[in-house]
């Protein structure tokens, strides 16, 4: 079961998150991450990405700030070859 959110990219199941923009997932990955070494339990947050997402500055950002606070956070990347763009 899952609830709609802005649409039927955004999905919310219990502890499952998913986002239909492009690197947006990285932020509550990393705020669940944060949450689990605030609570020091043995929990990691698990953030899966695409190709795409390597053209967002939010990766990046996201990626610093993980290794910055060593948060408990692993990404995956998918090699999909699609990637949203503008012309």
């Amino acid at each position: 079961m899952y609830r709609a959110a802005g649409g039927s990219q955004h999905l919310k199941s219990n502890y499952y998150y998913s986002n239909g923009i492009q690197g947006r997932i990285l932020p509550i990955g990393l705020e669940s991450s944060m949450y689990n070494q605030f609570e020091d339990n043995s929990n990691i947050s698990v953030v899966f990405i695409g190709d795409g997402t390597f053209g967002e500055g939010l990766l990046y950002e996201s990626l610093n700030i993980a290794s910055k606070w060593e948060l408990p956070i692993l990404i995956i990347k998918e090699i999909n070859r699609h990637a949203q763009f503008k012309l």
